[in-house]
């Protein structure tokens, strides 16, 4: 047997599960969505590894799209990207994805054991940020129903207009407050998952509620 797929995943050097670091959050399944998108016929096929709920890796792997068999798990990777004047970089994600707010946020390809390097690929595919591995910081590990989703923070002071986005998965990214965002979330058009996740951030960001208007990098970028 290949013992090398039973092997416990560490992060940061400690098992989050025996840590107490990973947030059993099963009681709020009321107030999320799961979405399964299909890809096109004619794109290659993605393959996500499939983990067991201790994120042990089974060495079974799925296409993107496929429901996840009962009892297992993939991993997702969110960061919230924040600026000295305490905005967060929001994207609005392409018209065919859904057309709603979000932070970035992606799956782990197969293959993919390294969390915090799957960030870096998700950061620099889809708004073009360019950052180091010690510039992300761990907030935690959510675990809800089929899901491992490794939170992460990242201050960047780069001008919204200046990034390259990715355009089949971004629409736009904009700087703003938390009182923009808790607005968006009000009308329906943020991702709620990801404000949740926002809010586990609460004590690592300097939230700014205060609109601002002439930050010279809160332009958006279409």
């Amino acid at each position: 047997m290949n013992t090398s797929f039973h092997k416990t995943i560490m992060v940061n050097g400690f098992n989050p599960v025996f840590s107490g670091f990973l947030d059993n959050v099963t009681h709020m399944a009321p107030y999320y969505k799961i979405f399964y998108f299909c890809e096109a016929n004619n794109k290659k096929m993605e393959l996500l590894d499939l983990y067991d709920n201790q994120l042990r890796m089974t060495g079974q792997t799925i296409a993107r799209g496929q429901r996840i068999p009962n009892g297992l798990m993939i991993p997702i990777v969110a960061v919230f990207v924040y600026n000295d004047q305490g905005l967060l970089l929001i994207q609005k994600v392409s018209a065919q994805k859904g057309g709603y707010y979000a932070t970035t946020a992606g799956h782990v390809k197969s293959g993919e054991t390294d969390f915090v390097s799957a960030m870096l690929r998700e950061l620099r595919e889809e708004i073009g940020i360019s950052a180091s591995r010690s510039e992300l910081h761990l907030v935690k590990i959510r675990k809800f129903d089929y899901k491992f989703t490794f939170l992460y923070t990242l201050k960047c002071n780069i001008p919204a207009e200046s990034l390259l986005l990715q355009e089949e998965e971004v629409e736009s990214v904009k700087w703003m407050n938390r009182n923009e965002i808790e607005q968006l979330c009000k009308d329906g058009l943020f991702q709620r998952t990801h404000y949740q996740l926002l809010l586990d951030c609460r004590d690592r960001i300097p939230f700014r509620k205060v609109k601002t208007t002439s930050s010279p990098n809160n332009t958006e970028r279409k």
